[in-house]
């Protein structure tokens, strides 16, 4: 989606937060083997603690349980689409909670099936209709950006190999050691930049112009190599500011005057807000079907990575030109050479291939190209496939329609073009990877600068060898669902029984181990023991446990000392000591607790990621780092508690594990950036 893996993310660690789990079907349905779209951004922090993921984020997995496919295909044709759709649309509606959605279905040049189904507004019964509802189909806005980037390129304006700082009006830096960002680069996501999050989407605030909010936002390249997938929301917006300076047109301009309306997409726009009559046809989003809408219509900065609003029936005339190699009802947008070159492989794996911004991924034994798409909670799903002349949009208006969002393609894919898979040919004695691949994974898209590297320590993936040469992948923090089974098809290569392909690859730079997913717009990379959720959130959440005890236990035995009339100790210099390494102690679990309160007041809702927190972040900064001096201090008093035998043992015994607990929790503050310095998040 729009918001990518970090929404995904954001409630994962919400979830974790609130309950100490969190449904795997949050993070390796949406990150772990196959993720199909890399759209949504938010299902939103600390929902991002806080994914991606991100409208996709959002990021969802084609794989989950297959349904029984007929042993010859059904011919596709809009009665038996209708008949087929109706009880499955209502089933998923009702048991996902989802207020109401879209799908359109072209197939051999023509729109042969457009329905909506529940409600657009549930409080005032307006159905979802295709033809009027304007859906947000988030990330999947990128492809719209991607072909303005090539109609460019066509009129020689744009070189798609060429340093992108000669065509914008501010530095992308190229560190030492690595490349400069180019087009190509930003359309195949390797240009390496961090995750943000900081007004990503905010509500009937008109957004800043894009060039400003690039340059106010520009994060750090994490991977300045281009060698590695990391997808990025602000990499595309970059690629669309970069079409606006070279146009000379404003960016939604250009896409209306180039794009929407040669394709009589008259029900389409990437203006925020639209137009009244427009903006009047936009579905509410929901976060529920049983709750309030969302308070109003989501803006967002980065246009050209996720701001399109626009009706079923005009994504399908958008699906029927991709497919007429670039021409729709005699109007031509792209040269048939020039589409083709986008859809073909720029990056390859053995999971999956990605063109200029469009994906190609492995489904139930064939290959479909597409993207999805995501904004707080609205999920939509593009894909087509070529060798069948087939489309199909569908959109959802709330977050709770993940599953359907894949279980839907894949029942429509089951019905109509099956595929059975072959069983895995026998790997040679000695040939098998499962073992090699074994270890914790996480995810290339992430922040290592700021609070967000949490997002990456709570989505960590588990590959665990089997005695047959299988390996399961499954969530480290475990969840509902049981480890995806998959058998190795060749060395390194892994696929499960309903298609989703993993394979494993050595990183060249650093001798690490990269998980290689589907679509290849991520990639998950292996961590060191000292970085696995398994030990650092236990132990985390352990010392501030015992931290809490002993802060609350401190009135509590001062109430007890006082009623016997006794002293703590006689050394009245100890005694200060032990106030001093519990009010360190107690600091720590005041700003880790209000950190994490903060998470939960968030919730779903990742606009609230708009600077108003920013004093509060700093605050919390502030007390984090003199913590970690603290914790430099609680160390020194026990050890000299040891070493001169002061008070009882106990009590010995207990400062020393307290001051243990203020190593831990300061360690933890500076890793994962709760002790920060960027207010860019």
């Amino acid at each position: 989606m729009f918001t990518g893996y970090t929404g995904r993310w954001l409630v994962a660690f919400r979830a974790f937060v609130q309950n100490g789990s969190y449904e795997r079907n949050e993070v390796s349905r949406h990150c772990g083997e196959n993720l199909m779209s890399a759209t949504s951004f938010v299902k939103p922090m600390i929902t991002a603690a806080l994914a991606f993921m991100i409208l996709h984020s959002t990021a969802s997995s084609q794989d989950s349980a297959p349904s029984p496919s007929p042993l010859t295909p059904v011919e596709l044709t809009a009665t038996d689409l209708e008949t087929f759709l109706a009880p499955l649309m209502a089933e998923q509606l009702d048991k996902n909670k989802v207020a109401g959605a879209v799908i359109s279905v072209v197939k051999d040049g023509e729109i042969i099936f457009a329905k909506g189904y529940g409600f657009a507004d549930v409080a005032a019964k307006t159905p979802m209709t295709p033809e009027v509802t304007l859906v947000r189909p988030g990330s999947i806005s990128k492809l719209f950006t991607a072909i303005a980037v090539m109609q460019l390129v066509e009129q020689g304006k744009l070189d798609i190999d060429r340093d992108v700082n000669e065509y914008i009006d501010f530095a992308i830096p190229t560190p030492p050691g690595g490349v400069p960002v180019t087009l190509r680069r930003l359309m195949t996501h390797r240009a390496g930049f961090e995750e943000q999050a900081k007004e990503l989407i905010t509500f009937d605030q008109k957004p800043k112009a894009l060039g400003i909010w690039l340059k106010d936002h520009q994060p750090p390249r994490l991977y300045p190599k281009g060698n590695v997938s990391s997808y990025s929301n602000y990499g595309v917006g970059l690629a669309g500011y970069i079409v606006a300076r070279v146009s000379g047109e404003q960016y939604a301009d250009y896409i209306e005057k180039h794009i929407l309306r040669p394709l009589q997409m008259n029900h389409a726009t990437f203006q925020q807000p639209p137009a009244a009559d427009l903006r009047a046809a936009v579905s509410q989003a929901y976060f529920s079907d049983d709750q309030p809408p969302l308070p109003g219509y989501e803006m967002v900065p980065a246009a050209p990575a996720g701001a399109l609003a626009a009706t079923a029936t005009d994504m399908s005339r958008f699906m029927l030109t991709l497919l007429n190699g670039g021409t729709w009802d005699g109007q031509k947008i792209l040269n048939a050479e020039t589409l083709a070159t986008m859809l073909s492989p720029q990056i390859k794996t053995p999971a999956g291939e990605m063109g200029l911004q469009f994906v190609s991924f492995p489904f139930g034994g064939r290959n479909y190209i597409g993207h999805t798409g995501g904004t707080i909670a609205v999920f939509s799903n593009f894909i087509f496939l070529p060798e069948k002349n087939f489309g199909l949009f569908v959109s959802f208006n709330t977050l709770t329609s993940d599953r359907a969002l894949v279980d839907i393609p894949r029942q429509i894919a089951e019905r109509y073009f099956p595929s059975p898979l072959s069983p895995p040919a026998p790997i040679a004695v000695g040939a098998s990877k499962a073992a090699v691949a074994e270890g914790v994974y996480q995810i290339s898209q992430r922040s290592d600068s700021s609070f967000l590297k949490l997002l990456a320590l709570v989505g960590q993936m588990r590959v665990s060898a089997k005695d047959n040469g299988a390996i399961d992948v499954a969530p480290v923090l475990g969840g509902g669902d049981a480890p995806k089974h998959m058998n190795e098809i060749e060395p390194g290569v892994f696929r499960s029984a309903t298609g989703a392909v993993t394979s494993f690859a050595l990183n060249t730079d650093n001798g690490g181990m990269t998980m290689q997913v589907s679509p290849p717009a991520v990639e998950f990379h292996r961590v060191p023991w000292h970085q696995d959720a398994r030990l650092v959130l236990p132990l985390a959440a352990l010392s501030f446990v015992i931290a809490f005890v002993s802060l609350v236990g401190w009135p509590v035995e001062a109430y007890f000392r006082y009623r016997k009339n006794a002293t703590a100790n006689a050394d009245l210099a100890a005694n200060k000591a032990q106030r001093l390494i519990r009010t360190i102690s107690g600091l720590q679990v005041f700003v880790l607790g209000t950190f994490l309160s903060l998470v939960a007041w968030m919730g779903e809702d990742v606009s609230k990621l708009d600077g108003r927190l920013d004093s509060a972040f700093g605050g919390i900064y502030a007390g984090a780092w003199l913590s970690v001096l603290g914790a430099m201090i609680a160390v020194a008093i026990a050890f000299q508690f040891l070493r001169k035998s002061v008070g009882s043992r106990w009590m010995r015994i207990q400062h020393t594990v307290l001051a243990a607990t203020t190593v831990v929790l300061a360690w933890f503050f500076v890793t994962y950036n709760i002790a920060g310095t960027t207010l860019k998040y």
